[in-house]
């Protein structure tokens, strides 16, 4: 069972009618794998893409216009990013590698680095990072700021259950609750 992280013990009163903290994180598309892939880095698939789009055309007017963008440095979330971009003119941007770089699991259980695959056991992950906090790190951010992610930020998070290729996901930093929008 998930509980809030002490950093956030009575830091809303939703009683006293204070809005609690929101963020959103919009998950990548489908990636291109297998044989045709780079391995490393892999780019959206033609349905990534539109995955993406249809979640700026239909998901995105439901939440409030963020105050910060937040991507992951891979090519899979810059595309995601830029699938996106044109619904948040003017917005600031920042990059991040912990909303996810161009390493990629591969389905032999290796992860695709720079310098080649190496053995899921031997591969220090965000989950793995000792002294990373998940929840510091989002919560370091202006509330209503979007992350452009994938699926290692939401396992860090212990959120694994919220994980589905382009989606747009809404956690709440009080609770840890979250919710694909839809």
């Amino acid at each position: 069972m998930l509980f809030p992280h002490p950093c956030h013990a009575g830091r809303f009163n939703n009683e006293r009618g204070v809005q609690m903290k929101k963020i959103y994180l919009a998950t990548c598309g489908e990636i291109l794998r297998g044989e045709s892939s780079r391995g490393f880095n892999p780019p959206l698939t033609a349905m990534g893409t539109s995955q993406i789009v249809a979640v700026r055309n239909n998901l995105v007017p439901k939440i409030p216009k963020p105050p910060l963008v937040v991507v992951g440095t891979g090519t899979r979330f810059i595309e995601t990013y830029l699938a996106l971009a044109p619904a948040f003119p003017s917005v600031p941007v920042r990059r991040s590698l912990f909303c996810g770089c161009g390493d990629c699991l591969q389905k032999d259980d290796k992860v695709a680095t720079v310098n080649g695959c190496v053995p899921v056991n031997e591969y220090i992950g965000l989950i793995d990072t000792p002294g990373f906090n998940p929840w510091l790190f989002i919560d370091n951010w202006p509330a209503g700021t979007l992350f452009c992610t994938g699926g290692e930020l939401l396992i860090a998070l212990e959120r694994r259950d919220l994980y589905k290729d382009g989606a747009l996901i809404e956690i709440d930093l009080e609770t840890t609750c979250g919710h694909q929008i839809t």
